[in-house]
């Protein structure tokens, strides 16, 4: 009895059989010819221990009805993998058949109308066969002499009537046990143009037709489907073949189903003297009790709301946690688990741990308390999955302690680690890798909780595993579970400690280059990261980021040391920051390079991806974190000194990559540097003045255009502008003449530009020949003269005209542009026009005349006609020929 809470514990309600304590594998394998050897005293002991299950109460109720002729089914296929109760429920059936005063144990339900008369019995092991199957059956059937040309001399097949011969009237029971190894041999023994095995296929459906026409008579197989790998490796189709044979005409019956509470049953009447009435006062004690356990727990947010289901069924489970039974179906389907037989092992030595060990308090028996330290439970445990050894020995239990589990009992003084491994181990022994494997976090909680042991407990010692395992791995987002791989964490911490600092310096170059690598290259187009910053080179045309590894200096001594140094201390600025966390940020890199190599080692391990992937994850958050708070500051150029403001590396993440070249921009354009200015048009002339205030020489008016660049660069009270800013200046201070550029040399105060004039035609009348012109000038004053003469010497006394357009039917005119308030004046301009001369001809008196008209009027100048004339008063230099196409 536990006084504080006033329940009794498990070894205090219940004596087990000393058959637990003393209980080995091989006592538990089962032989069908224990039921020719038994006598009925063996037969009762045999139905007192083991309880009739479902399956075997309608596996027996069928087969003695059929022995009694009053069942139409003669063939059943026993289905269960090894060690499921196959043999077991044949050596049942065997006993009741041999023994029919037996049926007085068992309910009404299975003997219903059965008979007095003992049944023939013939029993076949494949592993056992001498003469053949047949003639295996017949000598035990008494008939040997009858059928022996059988087998004596070489097999021969047996016919349906063959076998109705043997059977007979009587009540006949047929079992034939682990064939897969004899059809496997069979299938190596040549027998004319086959083999012994197609001898063996038509011979056994040739039995089960036989059966069915036997009245009295019962054949029991059990399944091919068990776990023989040779057999199915060796007969692959014909195995299949057989299989359907069989299943033809055969009742398929699951023995033992222990996904269901028969489990319970079984282990109460195999492992236990002594045990409380499930409806009596005790056992309502102790679910009452964990009813409240649980119900606390879930008061302060521990447990589910679930959890309180598990109290409702301690009634039907008990003395047995009832998680019990769904801690053995994870595993129960593997290769190497001998199903009942296994069950009944595994849980003697789950109750040795119990037993033995008075100084822990149990309630119920839960999968918890499996006790590693014997030497018979490993070996089962080995045997069910042997590649969890390592898992075993690291992390749960070790034989010196060494275990993680055993040494963080050892910090926290209990064994509430010891019994989180224990369960998510044996949750863990499932060998089918597509499988349920381990166990949720909050399922882990729920199944050790109980009186007395409340959940803070188990959760502290869960997160302090999941912590400091090496094999346990998280799967489907929270199920965890023990694997023969090292979890990605481990293989980590490995490989951190193994990489070079070179390494670590390349990557973290590396990283920070993607964060500050410029791309619109407003405020930098250059971006050197972590230098010897003896080894950087600036030059004018480009300015330069500097990434460096921040100290406790404000700025950071090497770069106060640079700015001192340089010449273009315009051209460059610097980002660090909070020196403190430099490490931090390395170490980050240093696991990031460590997942990286990880990865690679179990990139065929799918069910590792995910945990190395949210491993990844994680670090790269840690990382972009640190870095946010460690580059925090970027200094710049201002006068004799550099300066520094903020910068916000988190206002400008998107999808968890940090742009650092936008932060630089917006820090260095903000209120509180104004350093990087946009170009605005309407601003424009205060930018000019500043440029001719800040790098045009003092008291010099003309310098080269590449000078200016270079003092921008040099001069640290200069503003910084966008790619081509200083072009754009010079561009507008050229449109507006304010500026002058000549052979690479810009001039800020140029002389005042001399009068321009530009005559063009704009229109005109064609029948008089007069020309409208438009005159262009500029540089003359707000309102200038034009000066017009027929010739460039007479502009002196020229017509001077004010407006923007003359008219005149002169072909040639010069003009003049004049500033009324200097007296500049431009360079002569000639303006030539044109004459259109028209003809008519007529005929007179056989010669033609034509008629020339000329627009401009042109009265005093010659007129040529059908030869050639000299032009009065011009000489040689006018002659005009004309050539008449007509005669």
């Amino acid at each position: 009895m536990n006084s504080g809470y006033n329940i009794p514990l498990v070894t205090t309600l219940c004596d087990i059989s000393p058959d637990a304590f003393s209980m080995s594998r091989s006592e538990q394998v089962e032989h069908l010819s224990s039921v020719k050897d038994a006598d009925l005293s063996v037969a009762r002991a045999f139905y007192d221990r083991n309880h009739v299950t479902s399956g075997m109460s309608e596996f027996l109720g069928e087969a003695v009805k059929r022995l009694s002729g009053k069942s139409r089914q003669a063939v059943f296929e026993l289905r269960q993998a090894m060690g499921g109760g196959k043999t077991h429920n044949m050596i049942a059936l065997g006993l009741l058949a041999r023994f029919p005063e037996l049926k007085e144990l068992l309910p009404a339900s299975i003997t219903a109308g059965m008979g007095t008369e003992p049944a023939r019995i013939a029993t076949v092991n494949g592993r056992d066969v001498h003469n053949f199957i047949w003639g295996d059956i017949a000598e035990q059937l008494g008939k040997a002499e009858e059928f022996r040309d059988h087998w004596v001399s070489g097999p021969k097949a047996m016919s349906e009537g063959d076998w109705m011969r043997l059977i007979g009237d009587a009540p006949t029971l047929i079992m034939l046990d682990e064939l897969p190894p004899y059809l496997a041999v069979a299938h190596t023994q040549t027998v004319g143009q086959g083999t012994l095995l197609d001898l063996l296929k038509y011979s056994l459906a040739n039995l089960f037709s036989a059966a069915m026409k036997c009245k009295r008579c019962v054949v029991v197989v059990a399944s091919l489907d068990a776990s023989y790998d040779e057999a199915r490796r060796v007969l692959g189709g014909m195995l299949s073949d057989l299989k359907n044979e069989i299943s033809r005409g055969a009742q398929s019956i699951t023995p033992v189903d222990l996904s269901t509470d028969e489990i319970y049953d079984i282990l109460r009447k195999r492992l236990f003297l002594r045990l409380p009435d499930p409806d009596g006062p005790e056992v309502d004690r102790v679910a009452q009790a964990y009813l409240a356990t649980y119900q606390e727990g879930i008061k302060g947010k521990a447990l589910a709301k679930s959890a309180e289901q598990m109290a409702d069924e301690i009634v039907g489970s008990y003395p047995f946690h009832p998680s019990y039974k769904d801690i053995l179906s994870l595993f129960k389907e593997n290769e190497k688990f001998r199903q009942t037989r296994g069950l009944i092992q595994f849980t003697a030595n789950l109750m040795r741990g119990v037993w033995s060990n008075p100084d822990e308090e149990v309630f119920l028996v839960g999968a918890q308390y499996l006790d590693f330290s014997d030497q018979e439970t490993r070996d089962q445990v080995r045997e069910i999955e042997r590649s969890l050894e390592s898992a075993l020995a690291s992390d749960v239990y070790d034989t010196d302690g060494s275990s993680h589990a055993q040494e963080i009992d050892g910090d926290r003084n209990d064994r509430a680690a010891s019994q989180v491994a224990s369960l998510l181990f044996i949750a863990s022994l499932s060998d089918n890798t597509d499988g349920i494997r381990g166990l949720p976090r909050d399922t882990v909680i729920e199944y050790l909780v109980a009186p007395g042991k409340e959940p803070t407990r188990f959760l502290e010692a869960f997160d302090a595993l999941r912590d400091r395992c090496w094999y346990l791995h998280n799967r489907d987002g929270d199920r965890w579970y023990f694997s023969d791989i090292a979890n990605v964490r481990k293989q980590i911490e490995d490989k951190v400690g193994k990489i070079p600092q070179d390494r670590v310096d390349e990557e973290m170059r590396r990283r920070l280059t993607d964060i500050f690598r410029p791309v619109t290259k407003v405020a930098y187009s250059e971006l050197v990261v972590l230098p010897r910053v003896d080894d950087v080179n600036l030059t004018p045309s480009k300015r330069t980021c500097l990434v460096l590894s921040p100290d406790a200096k404000s700025p950071p001594a090497a770069a106060a040391r640079f700015f001192n140094d340089v010449v273009y201390k315009n051209a460059f600025c610097v980002v660090a920051g909070d020196g403190s966390k430099m490490a931090s940020a390395e170490e980050s890199v240093k696991r990031l390079l460590a997942i990286a190599a990880v990865k690679m080692l179990v990139a065929d391990t799918p069910r590792h991806q995910k945990e190395i992937e949210s491993e990844q994850e994680t670090t790269e958050i840690g990382f972009n974190s640190t870095v946010k708070s460690l580059f925090n500051a970027v200094w710049y150029p201002q006068t004799k000194e550099l300066k520094s403001v903020r910068i916000d590396l988190g206002h400008f993440q998107e999808k968890g990559v940090i742009q650092g070249e936008r932060a630089v921009e917006a820090a260095l354009s903000g209120g509180g540097a104004r350093k990087l200015v946009e170009l605005d048009p309407e601003k424009m002339d205060g930018l000019i003045q500043r440029c001719e205030d800040q790098l045009f020489p003092e008291n010099q008016s003309r310098t080269r255009w590449s000078d200016v660049l270079e003092r921008a660069a040099s001069n640290a009270r200069w503003i910084w502008l966008p790619p081509k800013g200083m072009d754009e200046i010079k561009a507008s201070a050229l449109a507006d003449g304010r500026w002058v550029e000549e052979n690479g040399y810009v001039d800020k105060s140029p002389p005042p530009p001399q009068p321009l004039i530009r005559v063009t035609r704009i229109g005109g009348d064609e029948a008089t020949g007069e020309s409208e012109l438009e005159l262009a000038v500029s540089n003359a004053g707000k309102v200038p003269e034009v000066l017009v003469a027929a010739t460039r010497d007479g502009l002196d006394a020229g017509e001077v005209i004010t407006d923007a357009t003359y008219r005149t039917t002169e072909v040639e005119r010069w003009f003049q542009a004049r500033n009324p308030d200097t007296g500049e004046v431009s360079e002569p301009y000639r303006w030539a026009g044109s004459i259109t001369i028209t003809h008519e001809r007529r005929d007179n008196a056989g010669m033609w005349q034509v008629t020339l008209a000329a627009r401009p009027d042109r009265s005093q100048e010659p007129v040529l006609l059908a030869g050639c004339w000299t032009c009065p008063g011009y000489g040689d230099r006018t002659r005009i020929q004309h050539q008449s196409a007509d005669p």
